[in-house]
């Protein structure tokens, strides 16, 4: 067997990879984090997600009716509210009927979507590459992005919809090999469903969309001289699936949100021309020295814009047809319009930065493939190889640093990969959620000894977010959210003639409003930094 054949085992690389994935997850600690509630970096997000799942579970299990703690809905006394689709909730609130309540349920299922993205990413690499180890090796460069090891082991959608367009493109790789229509319809599907869960993880369907329109014109030719979509009349079918099904749960979440008057998310557009100059400013500074530190190390994405320039080099030397480039600045574009339209999210919500890694993706397989076809002997070369798997390990290193920094854990000289401006920030969100919100995860003991019933709504100050401390200590009610135009003091009158029971104080600061006074005669004991109170005696 020569090293050549040896570097192409699609029948063990599957084996290698899950070893491998074992290996980066014990290192980045899920075996620890699995077991973790929503904390770190947009906890805000997290316990909005878990909050619908949550509610599933102890609710009436009714798909069409998801539901948050917090009590923002119908004039402040339900949480209907819709947005992403909720399958992922709804699957979690299943298996939490069949084995019990149990956290670390939700954030398996996320491991176990992003693997099978993961192996099917490395499927796509292979047969096209036909080298296993360049496969193998590029999976897990994308599992060494902090914001990949992060969200597949979390509660937010953003990894599970990026998986599905991995799976999408596998699907659609085979339809390319084979022109069976089965596979067009179930890359379809998938882009569907990524959609569903992120819309603004259609950009790969869009590409897909415009090839197939640009094609039907004669202005490009994709496979060889022949068309891809051969047959245009059949294949525009399953190509309506993913717009059919976005125009329809979106516009229910619309129609749902409208009917009872909530809403924790927005299905819409974040864009750059509704901004001021200074907060374009303000999003371009959080982005240039923390964000991007988010996608991959410095090293890394500088490594990934050389073979951007390659790329057209190898276009120019006929290495790889010009219709790769073509491919690739359609996606480019579609990249770009994305960062546009939802740019106010760029400066401090890492998880909207996943988007970019489909390029980032393509950028990597054209380059491979072009550096085969122009030099196979180093493509194919051990040394190469040798290099960029220790260029890998530094990756993995980089990343374990960060999920280290993002939820303080064994912090040992973070300074080697990670800059003071990022540490002060991560160290400034687990001091936050540690004095502040981490004791609402335990608060259920004390309200057990208190005889606080699960139904008793609580509010809960001077809790910004929509649901944290609902969440973590499992109560519906309100926080400081909501109700806007009032203040503190007729906030907390509406919510107690719509049932408020007990009135949580979490942080000291909150005080200085004297207009609460009135509602903090009746104290009833403090739990680590919550102050309670009674509002209606329930005893």
């Amino acid at each position: 067997m020569t090293l050549k054949t040896l570097s192409y085992q699609p029948k063990y690389s599957k084996y290698l990879l899950f070893l491998a994935l074992m290996c980066l997850s014990y290192l980045y600690q899920y075996n620890h984090i699995l077991f973790y509630p929503p904390q770190s970096i947009h906890q805000f997000r997290q316990t909005d997600c878990l909050s619908i799942a949550i509610n599933y579970y102890q609710g009436n299990m009714n798909f069409f009716i998801p539901e948050l703690h917090n009590q923002m809905s119908q004039g402040g006394t339900s949480g209907f509210a819709a947005g992403e689709f909720p399958i992922v909730y709804y699957f979690v609130a299943v298996l939490w009927q069949i084995f019990g309540f149990h956290l670390w349920i939700f954030r398996l299922v996320e491991v176990v979507i992003t693997f099978i993205g993961l192996l099917a990413l490395m499927r796509i690499f292979v047969g096209i590459l036909k080298d296993s180890l360049w496969a193998l090796m590029i999976s897990i460069l994308l599992f060494s992005s902090p914001i990949v090891a992060f969200y597949s082991n979390n509660y937010l959608t953003n990894m599970p919809a990026l998986s599905f367009v991995i799976l999408s493109w596998y699907y659609f790789y085979k339809f390319f090999e084979t022109q069976h229509l089965k596979q067009l319809y179930i890359a379809m599907l998938f882009f569907a469903l990524a959609a569903l869960l992120k819309v603004s993880s259609a950009i790969s369907y869009m590409m897909i969309l415009s090839v197939f329109f640009l094609e039907l014109f004669g202005w490009i030719k994709i496979k060889n001289h022949a068309k891809l979509f051969h047959k245009p009349s059949k294949h525009i079918i399953p190509m309506l699936i993913v717009p059919t099904v976005m125009f329809l749960w979106y516009g229910y979440a619309s129609w749902f949100n409208a009917r009872y008057g909530g809403s924790y998310t927005f299905n819409s557009i974040w864009p750059i021309w509704n901004m001021s100059t200074t907060e374009i400013n303000i999003v371009c500074n959080g982005f240039m020295t923390f964000m991007v530190q988010q996608i991959f190390n410095i090293y890394t994405l500088i490594v990934i814009g050389l073979m951007l320039i390659a790329i057209i080099f190898l276009v120019a030397v006929k290495k790889i047809p010009k219709m790769h480039l073509t491919l690739l600045s359609i996606l480019l574009l579609g990249t770009l319009l994305y960062a546009l339209f939802w740019f106010n999210a760029l400066g401090n919500h890492d998880y909207y930065l996943i988007d970019f890694l489909p390029f980032c993706l393509f950028i990597c397989l054209i380059f491979l493939v072009g550096f085969k076809k122009y030099s196979a002997k180093l493509f194919n070369n051990w040394i190469v190889k040798s290099v960029f798997l220790l260029f890998l390990c530094y990756n993995v290193l980089y990343c374990q640093n960060n999920m280290k920094m993002r939820y303080w854990i064994d912090i040992n000289k973070p300074e080697r990969f990670a800059s003071e401006n990022e540490i002060g920030r991560w160290a400034f969100m687990h001091v936050n959620y540690v004095k502040k919100m981490q004791a609402f995860e335990t608060l259920h003991y004390y309200f057990n000894a208190l005889g606080v019933k699960p139904t008793d709504k609580v509010i809960s100050i001077p809790d910004s977010s929509i649901n944290i401390s609902l969440v973590l200590m499992n109560h519906k009610g309100w926080t400081s959210f909501g109700f806007e135009g009032m203040k503190q003091k007729q906030k907390i009158e509406k919510q107690i003639m719509l049932g408020a029971k007990y009135l949580l104080v979490s942080d000291s600061s909150i005080y200085k409003d004297t207009s609460i006074e009135p509602f903090m005669h009746d104290y009833v004991g403090s739990y680590e930094n919550i102050d309670i109170f009674y509002l209606q005696k329930t005893r």
